[in-house]
This record gives structure tokens, C-alpha cells and sequence, in this order.
């Protein structure tokens, strides 16, 4: 053990050094995965598995997007003889992706795989997945294993969760829409008393008397002109989705082009389809552009235009985990300012201020209209704000914002001479109308 100590111990110091080495992190995870040169197992050494744990959860709290990572460290418990460790991981990673195809495909189907006394947890589970992931364009492998675990698993009714679970997929536009148009069609074919009452309303079914042949070549037109209506809508779908290289989120530069299509997906969507249809694909989006602010912001303005300021909200503040851009920041502000939370806003400014070495200009420009609402008429404290937040600003910014703001001339007068002004002598009146619309920017109603 101390010849393989020497080998991540050597990693772990250059980390220090570089903590933000992707490369690095992944040459720490190959070393402490293996205990004298054989791969980590039941009969390794507690001290080696302990620094497996360690190394695994500081790279994934490091980099909580790589899927691939969570799956593997789930997995290795998991062969540890983990069992409850390895669904807790897989909780964790959840978290972070729960717009994963891979991710919840995996988990389900090591649910399944060591199932006991709990399918009624797993088959909750399943229709979880379903609600967040079920829209995937791939989500043909998990629609498989559901409909694999209800007829394997299944206690309450199997036949008929089997057959309204399929009727429910042959009208998602998804890759192999095929495959299952064709399993619901066999069961059309093979329709009897019981089955018809799963794919029909009941005064439907007294309108066939019990021509159980009859009914069948009806619902075989019926539900053609459904599949049709699929098959066109996943054309549609697969103009966009064919650019798209990936589906997971690495560290590489994603070109241009790709971005653009994202965009023209999205726009498309927006116009196209259901709402929560377009939710998904942002948030498979989100998954794989996540450095990108231009998308979180989208996907915060299209909450937005349907009224759900707490939805944006959310995305915002997730997206600020994930993307270093101040923007996010900005734009959450406006809309808690726009939900009139202004002690929410102030904090979250604050508190960035707070924790950030070198803040922004404009975080600080927000900072200063924000504490404007506070302090209306206490322009010794917004002169103290002035020379706290623009000490290390752009002074021709400094005298601009002074325009929009009802100080006492006098006051104004110092604040220049502090930061070295010339006059400006600009039209000053309607202060607090310019000031919200230069600052915060138009309210969201």
C-alpha cells in the first residue's frame, strides 16, 4: 500500500498546486481505484476503500456534471457491497443531472437488478424518471426497462400499467418511436373484454358490443393516424437533434455551430410544442451547455414569459453553481426585485460581494440601486456607498450613475472631486424614473 500512497499521494500534492486540472483528477481516480496494482474489492483494506470515498466525492463535489463518474463510483460500492451507499450516490448525482438519460437508465436498472421487498419504491421511482426524462428524443432504452419491470415486477394490475404506459409513449416523438407503435399495435390485435378497457373510454366500448374483431380494425385506423402525427413530429425533431455530437457534458469547447443549434432547437420548440415538452429539452441543454450563461438566462426568460417567476428563480440559482458568469447574478436580482423580495436581492448582492475576491463592475453598480430602495433619504449613505463601491471602478461610469440619483449637489460635488470628475452638467431630473430603468431594468409583471 505505500508504493500505490506514494502514487496518489504524488497527484494529490500536484493538486494543490492546480486543483482546477481536470486531467490531473482523473489520474488520482485510476490510482486510488486500484490497492497494490489490483482493482479495489471486498477484500481490500479499509483505509483503501476509505481513500477511494474521499478522492471520488472531493473530484465529483469538483466537477458534478461528469455522469460517467458518478456511475462508476456508484458502481464501485455497489461491488464493495454497498448497497445502500451505491443508491445514495446515485441520489447525489441526481442532484446535479437529473436530466441524464445515462444517469437515470443506470440507476433504474441497478434498482431493478437488486430488487427485493420494494417495488412499489421502484415503480414510483420509474414514473419520477418518467416525468423528468420521459420527452428524451432517447429515451427508447428507458421505456424498455419500465415496461420490462411492470410485467416482470408489477403487483397492482401489471396489464393494465403495461398497456396505458404504451399507449402513453407511442405519442412521444422519441428515436425508435417505431419499436413501440408496433408493440402497441400487436396488443391492439390481440385485444379481448379486459385489455380493450385499457386503451378505450368505456362508451366507446359499449359502441362495439363485443365484436372484439371489429374493434380492433378500428382502433388500427385510429390509431395510424396517431402514428403518423409521431412520425412527423420526430422528423421534425431529428433535423435539430442530428447536429447535436453529445448528450452528456464534458470539459471541451463546444463550436459555435453546435450552440447555434441549440438555439434554433429551442426557438422552435418554444413555438411547437407543449411546455413541458421545451422544459426537457432545456434542461438536456442545460446538462451539456452548462458553462454557457446565454442558456441559462434563456431558459430563465422562458419562465418568465409564462408568468413562473419561481421557476426562474430556481434555474437562475442553480445555473450560478455551474456558471461562473456574473449575468446569472444580475438577472436574479431583477427578478426577486421584480417579486418585490428587496431584502432578498440586497443579500444575494451582498453576499457575493462578500465571498468574491474581485467583484464585478456591474454586481457593484447593482449593489449600489439596490441599497438606493433603502436608503431614499439618507444621501450621507449613499454618498458612503458611492466611495465604498466605485473605489475601484471606472470614474466615467461613477459620474453617469451620479445622474440618477437625488443627492444633495453638494454631496455630488465631493464625490466627483474624490474620484477626480469633471461637472457633468446632464439633465438630472425624473431621478428615480431613469434610475430604474437604467439599473434595474423594466419589472416583469
Amino acid at each position: 500500500m505505500e508504493a500505490e500512497q506514494s502514487g496518489w499521494g504524488r497527484i494529490s500534492a500536484a493538486l494543490v498546486e492546480n486543483p482546477e486540472s481536470l486531467d490531473l483528477w482523473e489520474k488520482l481516480i485510476r490510482e486510488v481505484e486500484r490497492e497494490n496494482g489490483v482493482p479495489i474489492s471486498k477484500v481490500s483494506s479499509d483505509e483503501a476503500v476509505e481513500i477511494l470515498r474521499t478522492c471520488y466525492n472531493a473530484f465529483l463535489e469538483k466537477f458534478p456534471l461528469l455522469v460517467h463518474y458518478w456511475i462508476r463510483y456508484a458502481q464501485c460500492e455497489f461491488r464493495l457491497g454497498y448497497h445502500q451507499k451505491a443508491i445514495i450516490v446515485y441520489e447525489r448525482a441526481l442532484v446535479h443531472l437529473r436530466a441524464s438519460i445515462e444517469l437515470w437508465t443506470n440507476y433504474l436498472q441497478f434498482r431493478v437488478d437488486t430488487i427485493s421487498d420494494n417495488v412499489e419504491e421502484i415503480a414510483q421511482l420509474f414514473e419520477t424518471a418518467r416525468k423528468t426524462i420521459g420527452r428524451h428524443f432517447y429515451a427508447h432504452e428507458f421505456y424498455q426497462l419500465y415496461l420490462s419491470f411492470i410485467k416482470s415486477y408489477a403487483t397492482n394490475d401489471p396489464e393494465r400499467q403495461y398497456h396505458i404506459l404504451l399507449r402513453t409513449i407511442i405519442e412521444q416523438p422519441i428515436y425508435h418511436y417505431n419499436l413501440f407503435a408496433k408493440m402497441f399495435f400487436s396488443a391492439i390485435s390481440n385485444l379481448n373484454s379486459t385489455t380493450i378497457g385499457y386503451i378505450v373510454p368505456p362508451k366507446a366500448i359499449r359502441s362495439y358490443n363485443g365484436d372484439f374483431r371489429q374493434a380492433s380494425i378500428k382502433l388500427k385506423k385510429l390509431f395510424t393516424d396517431v402514428y403518423i402525427t409521431t412520425q412527423a413530429k420526430t422528423h421534425q425533431i431529428y433535423s435539430f437533434e442530428r447536429h447535436f455530437q453529445r448528450q452528456y457534458f464534458d470539459q471541451t469547447f463546444i463550436p459555435q455551430a453546435q450552440l447555434k443549434q441549440w438555439h434554433n432547437y429551442l426557438s422552435f420548440l418554444e413555438l411547437n410544442f407543449p411546455h413541458q415538452h421545451t422544459i426537457q429539452v432545456y434542461e438536456r441543454c442545460l446538462l451539456i451547455t452548462a458553462p454557457y450563461p446565454e442558456f441559462w438566462l434563456r431558459f430563465a426568460e422562458f419562465h418568465i414569459s409564462q408568468d413562473r417567476m419561481l421557476q426562474a428563480v430556481e434555474v437562475l440559482t442553480r445555473g450560478m453553481v455551474y456558471c461562473a458568469s456574473y449575468k446569472l447574478l444580475v438577472k436574479l436580482v431583477d427578478v426577486e426585485l421584480s417579486l418585490k423580495n428587496y431584502t432578498r436581492a440586497r443579500d444575494i448582492l451582498t453576499e457575493y460581494v462578500k465571498e468574491s475576491a474581485a467583484t464585478p463592475i456591474p454586481i457593484l453598480e447593482k449593489l449600489l440601486s439596490v441599497e438606493s430602495l433603502f436608503h431614499t433619504q439618507d444621501s450621507t449613505k449613499m454618498r458612503n456607498l458611492f466611495l465604498q463601491i466605485f473605489k475601484e471602478s471606472d470614474h466615467h461610469r461613477v459620474s453617469e450613475l451620479l445622474n440618477y440619483y437625488t443627492l444633495p449637489e453638494e454631496l455630488k460635488s465631493e464625490i466627483r472631486s474624490h474620484f477626480n470628475l469633471e461637472l457633468n452638467t446632464k439633465d438630472e431630473v425624473n431621478f428615480d424614473a431613469k434610475f430604474h430603468q437604467s439599473l434595474i431594468g423594466p419589472l416583469h409583471n
